[in-house]
This record gives C-alpha cells, structure tokens and sequence, in this order.
C-alpha cells in the first residue's frame, strides 16, 4: 500500500480475535512492539523517543461471538486502567496514549473521575479539549461527546486538533 508517498511496511494488530484495533507504520519510522495480554484492545510500541499506546474502550467482550457480553461502565474503565498501568511499567519518559477510550468527557462520572485521577497520579494530561463526536439523534437534536482521547506525558508542548472523518 501507498500511504503518502511512503510505503507502509507493516500493519500492527492488537492480536484479539476479531481484530479491534490496526496500527499502519510508515517504513521510514522503527518501532518495536511491545505485545499486551490484558483484556482490552490495545497496541504498544516504542519508537527511539517515545512510547505510543492505541486503546479501543469496547463496549462488548468477545464481540461477534456467541460469547459476547455487554460491558459495564466499571468493567470497561477497570481494563483501560488495568493497560495503563501495565504500560507504564515499560514505558519511555515520553508517552502518548490515544483512541477511544468511551469515556465521555463532557460527563461527571466515576469513569471519568478515575480517569482524570490516574493521570494526574502518574503525570499525564489529557491533550483534547473539545467533542470529538457530534450527530443528530432520531429526534433531531444535536449532541455531542468527547471519548477519544490523547493523554501524554511528555516534556515537550504537542498540539492537538480533533478532525471530522467518514469513519466511526
């Protein structure tokens, strides 16, 4: 595949079954993997620098199975927190952690409050400031929701923007 100009090397998996998550590497960029057993859909590699996390917040375990369940609230916050942790173990003193972590944000919950708590126990900052969801429901009425997230810790000032994109 063609991706820029640059060809993509490799495509990262989380290693679930089905797949939940995909990580393109342009060749020019090294990383290696760091592989994660935990029950959430999650990819981890270290560059030279830095170490990148990608997390999906799933709302259904073992989905498209016979098996699958609904998550809590709780359940799905427990496994972000659960990788987090992990992670931390192993990673470099910079640290970028994004995706949809399906924590809402623009809510008062435990969910996020337990969140916003480990980060700041562990010297994170949530980098997005604004929704990254918008629609209109079956009534006609606007909403939004701010549940992917790019949290950091990292010396250097990153600039983020939320971008509108056919995919969900």
């Amino acid at each position: 595949s063609d991706w820029g100009g640059k060809k993509i090397i490799r495509c990262i998996v989380d290693g679930k079954v089905p797949c939940r998550l995909c990580l393109y590497v342009k060749d020019d960029i090294q990383v290696t993997v760091l592989p994660y057993d935990g029950e959430l859909p999650a990819i981890t590699v270290h560059t030279a620098q830095s170490t990148f996390g990608f997390v999906y917040g799933e709302f259904t375990s073992n989905a498209y199975t016979k098996d699958s369940a609904r998550l809590s609230d709780k359940q799905r916050t427990n496994r972000i927190l659960d990788y987090l942790s992990w992670l931390i173990q192993f990673a470099r003193s910079s640290v970028h952690i994004m995706g949809d972590f399906n924590v809402d944000f623009l809510q008062n919950s435990t969910s996020k409050l337990r969140l916003q708590s480990w980060c700041a126990d562990n010297y994170f900052t949530q980098l997005i400031n604004e929704p990254t969801r918008e629609y209109t429901g079956i009534n006609g009425k606007s909403s939004s929701t701010y549940i992917d997230l790019c949290i950091s810790r990292s010396h250097k000032k990153l600039n983020t923007n939320v971008i509108s994109t056919p995919l969900s």
